[in-house]
């Protein structure tokens, strides 16, 4: 996905390792697919790091996580790479009110109404969930809440994404002295 996003046609070959440098050799960058006059998909080549976040944004949370995390590794990734990363701070596209509902009454058991005395649309969302504000009424009286929601199937998610990170790990400690010390 990175490699077909360009994200590595900005990196010297020179650096990697000779199997990985093999592999961005035969990369494919693009931008957006288009469809030439017989049909065919072809890739338009784009500047790899503009596309970055994006690309990251569809490979799933960790991988957001990740980019975030190194977001704040100027000194690991360089400057241009994080000014892309920041990008994925708290800016991820909210998922529906109606599937936030249903996560919740499906969590306690019970219908939104006999939860909470009222329950907004989302004020904030990031790669793991997003947040509602709500009113609750309790033994005190009317107050008000923030309610923090997972994104559907976001721990499945979490455990696919480690699982390929650890294959990427090994292979770059096979591949890279460097990964091994």
């Amino acid at each position: 996905m990175l490699a077909r996003a360009g994200v590595f046609s900005e990196v010297d070959p020179s650096i990697l390792p000779r199997r990985a440098a093999a592999a961005r050799l035969g990369e494919t960058p693009c931008r957006a697919r288009s469809e030439n006059s017989r049909g065919q998909r072809c890739w338009q080549k784009a500047s790899g790091l503009a596309n970055l976040p994006g690309a990251i944004s569809r490979l799933g949370p960790s991988y957001v996580k990740l980019g975030q995390f190194l977001a704040t590794r100027p000194d690991v990734v360089g400057v241009a790479v994080v000014q892309q990363l920041e990008r994925l701070q708290d800016r991820m596209e909210p998922f529906p009110r109606a599937v936030a509902i249903a996560t919740i009454e499906a969590a306690f058991g019970e219908s939104l109404g006999r939860i909470f005395v009222s329950f907004g649309e989302p004020v904030a969302a990031a790669s793991i969930a997003q947040v509602h504000r709500a009113r609750v009424e309790d033994a005190e009286g009317e107050r008000d809440v923030a309610v923090k929601v997972l994104r559907p199937g976001v721990e499945r998610l979490f455990r696919r994404d480690l699982g390929d990170m650890y294959v990427a790990a090994r292979l770059a400690e096979r591949w890279s002295g460097d990964a091994r010390a």
